[in-house]
């Protein structure tokens, strides 16, 4: 299977940013989270996600093959589930055989302690979906859709495809997952995750849409055009001056524009002119985007974001300790967490050569 090399390097950029917002040092982190504005690492790791998709389906067709095949996606959602289903009974045996060591857990997973029957049948169902974890059931989802999306393109109904999908997000913004996700268990003990489906899956049927039409398009040169680029950059920089109070005015409503769970408005744009100026420049600086390190952990990215979940779970045991080293112990503690990302992503490529599986690297920008 081919990949590409820059889009393993963003993918593994994010795998390390979301590490150090999620347990990273103050003093880092203030670095690292909505930098260029009000957005995070997980718009870019969900919109990659469609990229990557498009592009490989997407080259399936252009070679003959017939890429529609219900079977072969059922399976990646299998795979994804496996994942998801091992790291909830993980955390969920270790917080049986150790309460006292666990503690810090119940605020973060409260099923799991006080109803434990409850959380050996929500979690397999994807009714309860602690933490961080809920991002996998969203990947399920989206590559659920994935085949009935790119039919569709290949229909030449690709306006209709964002049409829907603009008006499933837009309706998100005004409770359409509470309207259809009823609160059949109580608030108690049922979670769905932090991220509105139905606003997010915007950001992959976006990243979906840009793999395919940038693998039939991609010898055009109008999809590289300097007005939009400017254009771009200049809402980018609002963005940044805002985000960061350089730029001092009111805006009505920005909670509600910015908000994070349903990608609000303001967010979506802010998202979307970074995509286009990161692929500007990636398009003339073919090596700027190049890195060892990022792009090997990019290619294990289902494994490693796992893995950050456990480290995750495992620093709210020793956290209080490590504070005690005060800014240097904070320092080391994020520079081992994101060393230890390499751990699951060497494992991974052990069993890809162990089954005989060949990678061939690719550029995406030649």
């Amino acid at each position: 299977m081919k990949r590409y090399i820059e889009i393993d390097f963003f993918r593994g950029l994010l795998l390390v940013i979301m590490m150090i917002n999620h347990i990273g040092c103050p003093d880092i982190r203030q670095f690292t989270y909505q930098t260029f504005g009000f957005i995070s690492a997980a718009e870019g790791f969900i919109f990659i996600s469609g990229l990557i998709a498009g592009i490989v389906y997407c080259k399936r067709i252009k070679n003959g093959q017939d890429f529609f095949k219900v079977k072969s996606f059922l399976k990646r959602i299998l795979h994804i589930f496996i994942y998801y289903i091992a790291m909830y009974w993980i955390v969920l045996v270790l917080m049986f055989l150790f309460p006292t060591l666990t503690t810090n857990w119940n605020q973060y997973v409260p099923l799991f302690n006080l109803y434990k029957f409850h959380a050996l049948v929500f979690g397999p169902l994807l009714l309860y979906q602690p933490i961080y974890l809920h991002v996998l059931p969203m990947f399920m989802f989206f590559t659920l859709i994935t085949p009935y999306v790119l039919h569709l393109f290949y229909k030449g109904k690709a306006s209709v495809v964002i049409v829907l999908s603009f008006l499933i997000w837009f309706f998100a913004q005004f409770g359409l997952s509470q309207l259809l996700i009823p609160r059949l268990c109580g608030s108690d003990k049922l979670m769905l995750g932090h991220f509105n489906i139905f606003a997010w899956q915007s950001l992959y049927v976006t990243g979906l849409l840009a793999g395919a039409y940038y693998t039939r398009y991609r010898d055009n040169e109008k999809i590289v055009n300097r007005k939009i680029f400017v254009s771009c950059l200049v809402v980018l920089l609002f963005f940044f001056l805002y985000k960061h109070g350089i730029l001092q005015f009111k805006i009505y409503f920005i909670a509600y524009l910015v908000h994070n769970a349903n990608l609000g408005i303001f967010r979506l744009i802010n998202f979307l002119t970074f995509v286009y100026v990161l692929f500007y420049v990636n398009r003339n600086s073919m090596k700027l985007f190049k890195n060892n390190f990022f792009s090997f952990l990019g290619q294990h990215s289902l494994q490693v974001y796992s893995f950050h979940i456990l480290i995750w779970f495992f620093l709210q045991i020793i956290k209080y300790q490590i504070k005690e080293y005060g800014v240097l112990g904070e320092y080391l503690f994020t520079l081992a967490a994101v060393l230890i990302l390499l751990v699951p992503a060497y494992f991974h490529q052990y069993y890809q050569r162990q089954k005989g599986k060949r990678v061939y690297v690719e550029s995406s920008g030649s």
